[in-house]
């Protein structure tokens, strides 16, 4: 988070350097903000994957303030490309209306180009399979302390997610997936389907 001239210096700085990816903190920067580096990132063929810090100052007040829904609406309409919009109440992040929140970002609106969720904060490959159920296969799962908490390490970590996913996939239930995959196994050893980690 900057102002919006460090901003696009910094999105210089990706693009010089092959990225593919500005993160922005949407709620922090202000939406002027975010338009203007919009614009400036699409002009370097770079998307945003838009954070939502502070978030909770607004959304988790339960007799005033602003909905995750109309924040993820705000982002979609001033052209993020992804958003963390929750998990589901599957790890740290509450949120009993993230699905509905999915759906409306990945929804026909006037040929507004749809947004794709992420979820994160709390997950591990023991959570993939209940949150896949719950949101569906059409989203972006950061698992980060899943990935490089597991006991054998981050490649190992990294293994045991991506075993998750094509086990969930293939309709197998992680648990006998895990019975063929050590890395697997040892995340759920570690973790089960503990939430959030």
């Amino acid at each position: 988070t900057a102002d919006v001239e460090t901003m696009k210096d910094r999105a210089d700085l990706v693009a010089e350097h092959g990225g593919n990816f500005v993160m922005v903190d949407v709620i922090t920067v202000g939406w002027g903000a975010v338009q203007s580096i919009r614009k400036y990132a699409g002009e370097l063929g770079l998307a945003i994957h838009a954070h939502r810090a502070m978030h909770a100052a607004f959304d988790r007040m339960s007799h005033h303030g602003v909905s995750m829904r109309v924040l993820a609406q705000i982002a979609r309409l001033t052209g993020v490309d992804h958003i963390h919009t929750g998990t589901a109440n599957l790890g740290k992040l509450e949120n009993e209306d993230t699905a509905g929140i999915n759906d409306w970002l990945q929804s026909d609106l006037h040929g507004l180009s749809d947004v794709l969720p992420v979820a994160s904060g709390g997950l591990h490959p023991g959570t993939v399979e209940p949150l896949l159920d719950a949101l569906g296969t059409n989203l972006i799962v950061q698992a980060g302390g899943g990935i490089h908490g597991h006991p054998d390490g981050t490649h190992e970590g990294a293994k045991a997610l991506r075993q998750a996913v094509d086990a969930y996939d293939a309709g197998i239930p992680v648990t006998e997936a895990a019975t063929d995959h050590p890395a697997l196994q040892t995340a759920l050893d570690e973790w089960g389907s503990q939430t959030p980690i």
